[in-house]
C-alpha cells in the first residue's frame, strides 16, 4: 500500500495538492492501532500501515451532495461557458457529479428550471 503526501515519481517538479491533516488525530489513531492491537498479526510494517490507513479513512468527513438548486446553478454555469471541472471545484465535488447533472441522470428537471430562470433574467 502506498500513501503519497508529497511529490511522487510521476509528478516530480509539478505542484501537488496539499493534504490538510490534523496531526494530533493521526498520531492518536496510530497510537490506538498499536495499543488496541488492531493489527492481529503485526509481523510486517505493511500490515500495521494498512490498519492505520483504514482507521484514518474512517475519520474523513462526508463529501458534499449536490442539491436540486445546485443542479440548476450548474446548468447556468455550464451555459455561461464554465468548464465542468471548475464547476465541480466550486461545489467541492468530483467532476463526475457535475457530468451526471448535465447528462440528466441526476436531478432530472433541473435543466427546465434553469431555462426558465435564464429566461427571467
Amino acid at each position: 500500500m502506498v500513501c503519497r503526501f508529497g511529490a511522487s515519481m510521476e509528478n516530480r517538479g509539478r505542484r501537488t495538492p496539499r493534504v490538510s491533516v490534523n496531526i494530533n488525530k493521526v498520531l492518536g489513531t496510530l497510537a490506538e492501532v498499536i495499543h488496541n492491537g488492531t493489527v492481529v498479526c503485526c509481523d510486517s510494517l505493511s500490515s500495521a500501515l494498512l490498519a492505520f490507513f483504514e482507521k484514518v479513512n474512517e475519520m474523513k468527513p462526508p463529501t458534499y451532495q449536490l442539491t436540486f438548486d445546485d443542479a440548476v446553478d450548474i446548468w447556468l454555469h455550464h451555459w455561461s461557458g464554465e468548464f465542468q471541472h471548475r464547476i465541480a471545484a466550486r461545489y467541492d465535488v468530483n467532476p463526475g457529479r457535475v457530468n451526471e447533472v448535465l447528462k440528466g441522470s441526476r436531478h432530472a428537471g433541473s435543466r427546465e428550471v434553469a431555462e426558465t430562470r435564464k429566461m427571467a433574467a
